[in-house]
This record gives C-alpha cells, structure tokens and sequence, in this order.
C-alpha cells in the first residue's frame, strides 16, 4: 500500500492511497470463496459442485465493487496512521476507475484535529477554599433538623403573623422601567408563577416579603407593590427594583419544635444518642464539603486549561458553539421580556460586552472539547463496552425506558457517541482532579443572616 497527503488548507487534508493489483486481487478472491462456500447446484450435492460453475453464479462486477468498498474499510485508519494524520472527521471518499488487474486508488478528504501543543497536565496549580466543619455548623444543621422534625398545626382561624409557616404562590412584574431598543413593552417578568414556603419573620423568611404576609388569611389573595433588593439570589438583579406582586396564601402552619434529647432520638430511631447523631451530621457535612470543594477544583482546572493551552480553532467550531450559546442566552432573555437578537444589533456598551462574552465562551468551551479527548489518548483513557452499556441502562431504569425505547437508543449512533465523549469527560475529569496541586485558603465559615453556612451545605438526616 502506497500513501500520499495533500493539505488543502489549515483543517482539511486530501489522502491518495494506492493498493497494489495483487492485494486486491487477493481479497477479491477471499470474497469470491466466502461468496460461493454456501451455493448449491442443481444435480450436485452440497460441497462437490466444479468451483468453476459455482463461481458463474455469482456477478463479477458486483463483486469487485464489494471487494473495493471491503480494500477501501479495510486500509483507510491504517493508510492514516501511515501519514500520521490527526482525524477530527472523514468528508468524502472517492474511488478512481479501476480495471481488474491493475491497481487501485481511492482518495479520501478529511477535517484534522486542530493541533495541541505538549503541555503538563498532571499537578495543575489549583487555590481552593478550605471548608472546615465547626461545631457551629452542627449545631446550625441540628437546629434545621429540628425543624424538619416539628408537628404541624394548621391555623385556620386568624390571619398570619411572624413565626407562622405559609405556603404562598407568588407572581411579580417589574414596575417603573425605562424601555431600551430590544426590549418588550410588557412589564418584565421577575418571577415566574412560583410557590414558596416561608417563616414569616424568622430564618427561611424572605424580609422584604414577609410584612405583606402579614395579616392575610388563608386563601387570600392580593397585590402588592414592594421594592425588591438586587441582593436577592433568584433572579439576581444588577439593582433595587420594584415589582407588583400577586401573592396567594394558601396553606398557614405552626411548627412545634421537638427537644433533641438521647430519648426523642432513639425513639424516632434516628441515633442511639446525641453524640451519635452529632458523628453523622459532621460526615454527611464533610462529604458536602469534599464535594463542593471538588466542583471549585474542576472548574479551576478548566479556567487554567482554556487560560494556558492555546491552540488554532477551526472557525465553523467556534461558530457553531457560539449559535448553542447565543441560543441559550435567548432564552433566558426571552424569560425575561427582553429580545437578544434585538439587543446585539446595538452598538452600546451593553451590546459588544454580551457579543464579547459569547465569544470568549464559545472559544473556551471549544477548546475544552479538544483538551479532553487530547488528554485521554495520552492516558490511554478509554470507554469499554460494558461501561458504555451499564451507564445506558442506568439512564433508563431512572427515565423508565420501555425495551423498544432503550432499542431505539442503542441503535442511535449520535447517542452513543454523545454518551461515550460524557463517560470519557468523567475520566479525564476525575483524572486531573486527583493529581490538580491544591492550595488551601482559609475562608471564614461564619453562618450568614439567612443560617446558611459558608458552603450552602445542608444535612439530612
């Protein structure tokens, strides 16, 4: 076999491959014996008729152009390994004429792998917060326990007042807003429909909430006009907006709170004592904080490897990243009465800052793309059959996948590669967490006004 390749430009290249008469004549004459093994003639039995009249059976021309498509699979990774071509995907192949008895050549045009410069990935430099688990947090946690654990009387008699429990459904829309280009006239949405458990006035109260509570009764209904802060969590806001809210309240509680003695927990049998339940509240939360602590480290070595490994991208990868991106901005502008593509269409800081920040995205998350698949060839990380099939069926006890569904799926190509690229992902992922350099920084784990500690993290019991 014969190889030759022709870059036609910075990710394309064209491959000739030339196989001699003989080998293809070779395979051409396994495929006529393999062909022939299981024919029968009339007037013969099996196994003893003349080869000679068997083979007459059989169409020559159909043969060879099975023969040549049998050469071309047979030859090609090989004929690329041969001209140590990086394959990102195969564009076409393209036989020339061929005549029995001479040689063959087919052409094959390919997309190259853009082309990684060596670089150490093992003990990437990772500065990571340090959370260590105080008896406060056990005691903040206990507390949240407690109230998980309380009797509910349902209060149906007198209007809600501070230390009640209220399931309410709420709907706020912005009120006072300038409208700019690209932005819908209606009022913005802050809220969606949603519904809320709160404690009027306590820990999982809501303070710029809670007073409009305050005195209605269950199944009440009314609209309020109430100045969100722009520190509040869901929706993050860039400053103080009021909304009018619909408030519902639907459900009004108090909560008796037991005492958490040896007794009560024994008898709940949730611990032999308070010293017991105390052990496992501290590893439920130092499995959290291992787990938090890991998810900054991943997302750390991402930064350094899109920061630090840089590498000529093909445009169209950009591009199409870059549309998933801006799709998914759309969206989440949509939800919020606003028009995206209105918006890019401006020429105003706001503008060039989102079509900025779509970019830089759509580069970095390409770039990982290739790192991660660059990093498990040389590590020889790899996806095996069974892993591959256990993780399918796993996806569909949880989904609940009916046998003709899990069928379908794996006779669906682009699903199984999708589902092999995200169990290697998890490898090269789990490999650089486990050799990342760590840099502890101490960080204080004071709780926060709302008794949440420094990590957000929350025990069950």
């Amino acid at each position: 076999m014969k190889t030759s390749s022709n870059r036609i430009e910075d990710f394309r290249v064209e491959l000739t491959v030339v196989i001699p008469a003989d080998e293809i004549e070779k395979k051409f004459n396994e495929n006529m014996s393999e062909a022939i093994k299981d024919l029968n003639l009339p007037g013969f039995r099996k196994g003893k008729a003349p080869k000679n009249l068997l083979e007459q059976q059989i169409s020559r021309e159909k043969l060879w152009d099975i023969t040549r498509k049998d050469i071309i699979d047979d030859t090609l990774t090989e004929a690329t390994e041969k001209e140590n071509l990086r394959i990102l995907s195969t564009e076409e192949v393209n036989q020339d004429d061929h005549t029995p008895g001479e040689d063959f050549t087919y052409r094959a045009r390919f997309r190259l792998m853009p082309e990684i410069p060596d670089f150490e990935y093992k003990g990437i430099p990772v500065k990571v917060e340090k959370i260590d688990i105080t008896d406060k947090e056990i005691d903040l946690s206990i507390e949240n326990l407690r109230i998980n654990w309380a009797e509910s009387n349902p209060i149906t008699d007198r209007p809600a007042q501070e230390g009640d429990w209220a399931l309410i459904v709420l709907e706020g829309k912005e009120l006072k807003r300038i409208f700019l280009p690209g932005e819908s006239g209606a009022k913005k949405k802050m809220f969606p429909i949603s519904q809320l458990s709160v404690e009027i006035g306590r820990q999982r109260g809501i303070v710029w909430l809670d007073k409009e509570i305050v005195g209605m009764k269950v199944k009440e209904k009314k609209t309020a006009h109430i100045t969100m802060p722009k520190d509040f969590i869901n929706p993050p806001l860039d400053e103080d907006a009021e909304i009018e809210a619909k408030i519902e309240l639907q459900w009004l509680e108090e909560k008796i709170l037991p005492e958490i003695t040896d007794d009560y927990l024994v008898e709940k049998k949730i611990a032999k004592d308070i010293g017991e339940l105390r052990k496992k509240i501290r590893e439920d939360l130092e499995s959290q904080a291992k787990a938090f602590e890991d998810e900054q480290v991943v997302q750390k070595i991402h930064d350094w490897l899109v920061e630090n490994v840089e590498f000529v991208l093909p445009d169209d990868i950009i591009e199409s990243k870059k549309n998933e991106i801006t799709e998914r901005l759309r969206q989440e502008y949509h939800q919020r009465g606003q028009d995206l593509e209105m918006i890019l269409k401006r020429v105003d800081d706001q503008a060039i800052k989102i079509r900025e920040e779509i970019r830089k995205q759509s580069v970095e998350l390409a770039r990982l793309d290739f790192l991660v698949p660059h990093i498990a060839e040389k590590e020889e990380l790899t996806v095996s059959q069974p892993e591959l099939l256990n993780y399918i069926q796993m996806i569909a006890q949880q989904t609940q996948l009916k046998k003709h569904q899990i069928k379908k799926l794996m006779e669906d190509t682009d699903f199984l590669m999708h589902t092999y690229r995200s169990i290697l992902s998890r490898k090269v992922t789990t490999f650089l967490l486990n050799h990342a350099a760590r840099e502890y920084i101490e960080v204080d784990s004071e709780s926060d006004e709302d008794g949440k500690d420094s990590a957000g993290l929350i025990v069950t019991v």
